[in-house]
């Protein structure tokens, strides 16, 4: 499975109306995903700079990106990250081996909240599974959020 090898360019909905690249996050990003991740999470959810510099987290890191079937994706604005998420592409017996594309840990910074990245995001997911044939796409929440599709750090 050949999951996203080159920069995607996406235009016209940063704050600048410029250019955002979408594309395989790097061992460098891991700080800023982090941030993003905890910047975004519910309450008792987030991680503390202890835990950030725990080599489990890198450890964690080149095992996602190891995996043929996973994707960390990170969306760059002037050599800034402002967003991330996780893929994961599940094969069923069902269906005769049909795939389900999973969304995980969609985080967007707080400044760059509600100009709809996070909808782009989602619809680069979307075409990416119907590359893949998949059944369907399933986006994840945490248990903890009341209304998370009304939240700005999910879509």
């Amino acid at each position: 499975m050949n999951l996203l090898q080159n920069e995607v360019i996406i235009r016209g909905l940063n704050k600048n109306n410029g250019m955002m690249i979408l594309r395989r996050a790097k061992i460098e990003d891991l700080d800023d995903i982090l941030n993003l991740i905890s910047d975004g999470s519910p309450p008792g959810v987030k991680i503390s700079p202890t835990e950030k510099s725990d080599k489990s987290y890198v450890e964690v890191f080149h095992y996602i990106d190891q995996q043929p079937t996973y994707l960390l994706a990170v969306v760059e604005v002037d050599q800034r990250i402002i967003a991330t998420f996780q893929l994961v592409f599940l094969a069923f017996l069902a269906g005769g081996g049909a795939q389900d594309c999973q969304i995980e840990s969609v985080h967007v910074a707080r400044d760059f909240r509600g100009l709809g990245i996070g909808g782009l995001m989602i619809e680069w997911v979307i075409q990416l599974a119907k590359q893949h044939k998949c059944r369907r796409v399933q986006l994840t929440t945490n248990k903890s959020r009341v209304d998370p599709m009304k939240e700005p750090s999910t879509i």
